[in-house]
């Protein structure tokens, strides 16, 4: 089995902006895995739910758009707002891997991964590859459940507790 120079594991935003960064190394072989689809942790968030810091249009005058994944690009000039929802930004991220052509492997939950040979083998429900660097870019929101929150049972869900 070859193995890839490099295999990133998660395609959010850490991992297509670490493709981005290991396409721009010449004769490196990489490769990023995905357990959905690409952005799948923003496909999850729920309806209503959009980024907190907002996107802006100021490209044209050298400013990078803070949620962007590539200097060159904008959620906010691409998508046409400000604060994107979470499948608005991953459709943006699809189309930045598209553009940029990264090798992604989609619904390739990583199932283990072990020393061998010299490298890592990575095993997937879609198989597995061998890789000299693994990268985990899995972000810390790959569980959207809610977090847990000492004394929320007590918050006013009508936000009119008198002070």
């Amino acid at each position: 089995m070859t193995a890839l120079d490099a295999l990133v594991i998660g395609a959010g935003p850490a991992g297509i902006g670490t493709g981005l960064a290991l396409a721009a190394v010449d004769d490196l072989s990489f490769g990023i895995m995905e357990r959905g689809n690409i952005g799948q942790t923003f496909l999850d968030w729920p309806a209503g739910q959009t980024f907190l810091t907002p996107s802006f249009t100021g490209n044209g005058f050298g400013a990078t758009d803070l949620n962007a994944v590539h200097f060159e690009t904008s959620p906010a000039f691409g998508l046409g707002v400000d604060y994107p929802s979470g499948p608005l930004y991953a459709s943006y991220l699809r189309a930045v891997a598209g553009h940029f052509r990264l090798p992604i492997m989609d619904h390739a939950a990583v199932t283990s991964i072990a020393p061998h040979d010299g490298a890592f083998r990575v095993e997937s429900e879609r198989g597995s590859i061998a890789a000299r660097s693994v990268i985990w870019a899995g972000g810390e929101s790959a569980d959207p459940s809610a977090p847990r929150i000492s004394g929320a049972a007590f918050a006013d869900p009508a936000g009119s507790a008198a002070a």
